[in-house]
């Protein structure tokens, strides 16, 4: 367990023993030819007209409302990068500035926008994509590798099974954003980074 209401004295443990059991397979199993494949989202399209393109078009809208210096605001302040003019951070829910979860929606937003961009999205959300992808670029470089919007201490706080709020969680969310932006989007700039985060990660544990 984590979270702001996690208390070690309370923990609970349990040790289990392992019991190995001879597997009945001798050989190498067969291979099964795939049942599915994905095909790029470049080759569909929603039907103009209808409440799913209509949908699409406020999601898209959405995603390029959302003001990019504030998405990155935390991420900047952590890696003690200058802020752009006006930047201000976001502040609603679990991403205002002393949130423990801070940074995860970007993650997200990567993926959104990935997808989005692959569905038609424009140069426009593509523009943005790769600001922001650069921006965090920067901050790893300015972090050693590390990449989050919160300190590494709190993963070294998890570790020693001390309260702290989900950074894994957050973690995995701007992972695969970031892959998202490589596999669906083209980025090598967001594989490299990833790469790099990985492992700063592996390295903590």
């Amino acid at each position: 367990m984590a979270g702001p209401w996690f208390r070690k004295g309370q923990a609970h443990y349990r040790t289990y023993r392992s019991v190995s059991f001879e597997t009945p397979y001798r050989s190498e199993p067969r291979s099964i030819p795939p049942q599915l494949e994905f095909f790029p989202l470049a080759q569909l399209r929603l039907r103009p007209g209808t409440r799913f393109a209509a949908a699409e078009r406020v999601n898209l809208q959405y995603l390029l409302n959302m003001p990019t210096d504030s998405l990155l605001f935390a991420w900047r302040a952590l890696a003690k990068l200058p802020q752009p003019a006006g930047a201000v951070p976001l502040r609603s829910g679990w991403e205002h500035p002393g949130s423990e979860l801070r940074g995860h929606f970007l993650g997200h937003w990567l993926s959104a926008a990935a997808f989005a961009w692959a569905s038609g999205g424009g140069d426009a959300l593509r523009a943005k994509m790769e600001g922001v992808v650069a921006a965090l670029a920067e901050c790893a470089v300015a972090l050693g590798g590390y990449l989050s919007a919160f300190p590494s201490s709190h993963l070294e706080r998890f570790e020693r099974i001390e309260p702290v709020w989900a950074p894994y969680y957050c973690i995995d969310k701007v992972m695969q954003g970031l892959v998202d932006q490589h596999a669906v989007a083209g980025s090598t700039l967001a594989f490299q980074v990833r790469s790099e985060l990985a492992l700063c990660i592996r390295n903590t544990r």
